[in-house]
């Protein structure tokens, strides 16, 4: 080989050795494009309402329920929907009766479920979806037990009460009665509380304030919603005499008052026509209450019949007015040598005196029922000027009633000494006749 060739040779042979070495280096290449992800479909779950908002036990609650089958798959989501509260399962009430539902792609269902509550609490109630049950190969070998995925779940707190019930009590255990005499005293049945007020009757009659729920309160959860009062009259007094007089003496009667606490304000008294006289009066309360509540007393239906209190003997519903009486009536006394006697009334003509009214034209003595046949020489006997009237109390004095029953036996004298040459006297009677 010429110089020349193999010099050209050796050239050649570098050049491919060069070529071959940048033929063999890595060469970057641009990074590849990321996958698009999986298309999937996932289950939105919520409570849309609970009805009634605050139930009682015992009431029917409705669940409303949206399943909303979100994302970008085409698969339908198929499960069963349930619920529970407090250890209590919640009943499919549309819808299949198990509570199987299938969502579409992109799109809701509603549906509901119901229960009753048996206890008072507040819990979360709790709405799920449990996708259908998988049940593993057993292989020929022991059954294997399926298991539940739960899909999705939703809660809500809700709060379950006792139902409200209405009752009348006589306020018994929360009254704070004001005892100003030995012979006051109260009387409760399940509806209504009695309360007697006695004057005593030395020289003065008593007055205070009667309180209810001022030391001892319903319980929590109770509320009052209401009082009956009624405050019972003497029969055959006039009411209008109740005020009293100038003096500020002879006053009678109670008042209600709801301004809490509720109270009675009552006075009675031993002066005037009211002298005597006790107060009655009956009070009840209308409670409303969570059911079971303890009120610490009997309870009654307010609605119950009897609802109204009973009169106590002698008293009336309503304020007396002056007696309708016929006009005054003239009896003949006759002197029977000691005094001058005299009987009103006719055997089966029945009613009562309500006055004495002295129709002569000189002072008499009216003699009292346990001084007739002593005459006027015994005491307790009332004095009547000329055109004198008895009060309510003289009749008291005289006869043991204010308006004592006739047909009866009066007597008289004259203040004067009985010279026997009087044959009689005259004197006029208020009564009232008894149909």
């Amino acid at each position: 080989m010429k110089i020349g060739e193999h010099l050209i040779s050796n050239v050649l042979g570098a050049l491919s050795v060069i070529a071959l070495f940048f033929s063999t280096s890595p060469v970057r290449a641009d990074p590849p494009h990321p996958l698009p992800p999986p298309p999937i479909n996932l289950p939105v779950l919520k409570i849309t309402s609970i009805t009634p908002a605050q139930p009682t036990v015992g009431e029917t609650v409705t669940v409303a329920y949206q399943l909303t089958n979100v994302g970008s798959g085409a698969e339908a989501i198929s499960g069963f929907i349930h619920g529970g509260y407090n250890g209590q399962g919640l009943q499919a009430s549309s819808g299949a009766p198990d509570g199987s539902v299938t969502a579409a792609p992109h799109s809701a269902l509603t549906g509901t479920l119901t229960f009753k509550p048996a206890l008072p609490s507040s819990s979360d109630l709790t709405v799920a979806l449990d996708g259908p049950p998988i049940c593993p190969s057993s292989g020929g070998g022991p059954k294997l037990p399926c298991r539940v995925k739960v899909l999705a779940s939703t809660t809500a707190l809700l709060t379950v009460v006792q139902p409200t019930v209405h009752v009348r009590i006589s306020g018994q255990s929360y009254a704070n009665v004001a005892s100003k005499d030995s012979q006051d005293g109260v009387f409760s049945t399940s509806q209504y509380l009695y309360v007697t007020h006695s004057p005593g009757c030395g020289w003065w009659g008593n007055n205070a304030t009667d309180k209810f729920f001022d030391k001892k309160a319903l319980p929590a959860g109770a509320v009052l919603e209401g009082v009956d009062y009624l405050e019972f009259w003497p029969k055959s007094v006039d009411a209008s005499y109740a005020s009293g007089n100038v003096f500020g003496s002879g006053g009678y009667g109670a008042s209600e008052t709801n301004s809490p606490p509720p109270s009675v304000k009552w006075q009675n008294t031993c002066w005037g026509p009211f002298g005597g006289q006790n107060v009655i009066y009956a009070i009840s309360f209308r409670v409303a209450m969570p059911a079971g509540t303890d009120l610490g007393e009997l309870t009654s239906d307010p609605g119950a019949i009897p609802n109204a209190p009973t009169v106590p003997p002698g008293y009336s519903r309503t304020p007396g007015t002056s007696p309708a009486t016929t006009p005054a009536a003239t009896l003949n006394l006759i002197n029977n040598g000691v005094s001058f006697t005299g009987t009103f009334g006719s055997s089966g003509a029945t009613g009562t005196l309500t006055a004495v009214t002295n129709d002569q034209n000189e002072a008499i003595v009216v003699i009292t029922d346990a001084n007739l046949g002593a005459g006027c020489a015994s005491s307790g006997n009332v004095t009547l000027a000329a055109g004198a009237t008895t009060t309510p109390a003289q009749m008291q004095i005289l006869y043991g009633s204010k308006t004592p029953k006739y047909p009866k036996t009066l007597g008289a004298c004259l203040v004067r000494l009985n010279d026997g040459s009087k044959q009689f006297l005259m004197v006029n009677l208020a009564y009232t006749p008894q149909n």
